[in-house]
């Protein structure tokens, strides 16, 4: 026995067969007059809403659209991620530093309108320093030299311009400074020292220290203590004091290492949670392509310019990530493109 519904809307609604005119029909409503280049499941309602049916109906439409040239070229670019996380821990203190550049501020005390924050890969430990527009490389000012970082350890250890690691960091500066200054926002120089003491002293979840605690090894004694003094200011004593400060000292490595591992365990459940989302993507020699075009840059990149770009051929795969490819014409591409800026093209 056959499909009942097929049966019923057969007596009543014009049937289609798979040629030419469901093609017409599907065009008309996709990317025709009254179209809006809408997905395959908008151009099916529309279809039967109009009173035509056929077999393999949905089918035919998805596989129609999916070989659309528009849609393909201003698809959105998508950001789900394309490789698992590979965690990356630090050793110990200030091996690695993160630096960036925020601003540009209000002109402050000494012409400063921008702001270099450097940050510890380990212990998250905050370096920053207001300085005026100089004509000094962006390359300079990242290659380790004193030109404005007020640390030492940058010029003797690695430094990288990782913008991820300082953004949380710059944001939260940023925040306090505002908050902080009101309306008078010429004074934020002024303010900086304050508002960088408050975030060494704050507790942090990740690694269930202090900044300064797990530098110096002992905790820091803030305004409020002294204003309304707790049970350890008020037992405070100078020689048992320094006795506990030598003692803290003592037990800092231990602590950073408790630190490294929570910090460990946290990145292993972040990059768990990453890797549920990875949505891999490899092609083959042969397989045409799209470019994204923000990354290459060949369309005009404006409001209503094409997310992609080409299409291109796969020529070559260098490794799994990375792929060769040409133009149609046969013009080798001069350099290879990772999987992430390249999507599968249908013709």
């Amino acid at each position: 026995m056959g499909n009942p519904i097929s049966k019923i809307l057969s007596r009543h609604v014009p049937t289609l067969r798979r040629t030419q005119r469901g093609a017409t029909i599907i065009d008309e409503i996709h990317k025709g007059s009254c179209g809006l280049h809408s997905g395959s499941r908008t151009v099916t309602e529309r279809i039967k809403r109009l009173g035509y049916y056929w077999p393999r109906m949905y089918a035919d439409t998805a596989e129609r659209i999916r070989v659309c040239q528009e849609c393909q070229l201003h698809a959105p670019v998508s950001r789900a991620p394309q490789h698992p996380m590979v965690p990356i821990t630090l050793p110990w203190t200030f091996c690695k530093w993160a630096i960036d550049i925020v601003g540009p501020f209000p002109k402050g005390a000494g012409n400063a309108e921008y702001l270099v924050v450097a940050i510890d890969f380990f212990t998250k430990w905050v370096e920053a320093k207001p300085c005026a527009p100089s004509p000094v490389s962006r390359s300079e000012i990242f290659s380790g030299k004193p030109l404005y970082a007020g640390s030492e350890y940058l010029t003797k250890l690695s430094a990288t311009t990782d913008n991820a690691q300082c953004e949380v960091t710059n944001r939260d500066i940023v925040h306090a400074i505002k908050a902080m200054l009101g309306m008078k926002r010429s004074r934020w120089v002024d303010e900086l020292p304050k508002v960088i003491w408050a975030y060494r002293t704050t507790h942090k979840n990740n690694t269930g220290e202090t900044l300064f605690s797990l530098v110096y090894g002992s905790k820091a004694v803030i305004p409020a203590e002294i204003t309304v003094p707790t049970e350890g200011i008020l037992s405070y004593s100078e020689g048992e004091n320094d006795e506990r400060l030598y003692t803290n000292l003592n037990y800092v490595e231990g602590r950073r290492e408790m630190v490294a591992i929570r910090e460990a365990t946290n990145k292993q459940r972040i990059a768990k949670y990453y890797d549920k989302r990875v949505r891999a993507r490899t092609y083959k020699v042969g397989d045409l392509v799209w470019r994204d075009n923000q990354a290459s840059r060949v369309q005009n990149t404006g409001k209503l310019g094409p997310n992609w770009e080409g299409p291109y051929k796969v020529i070559g795969i260098s490794n799994t990530e990375a792929y060769k490819l040409a133009e149609l014409k046969g013009n080798p591409i001069k350099r290879t493109w990772h999987a992430i800026a390249l999507k599968k093209c249908y013709m």
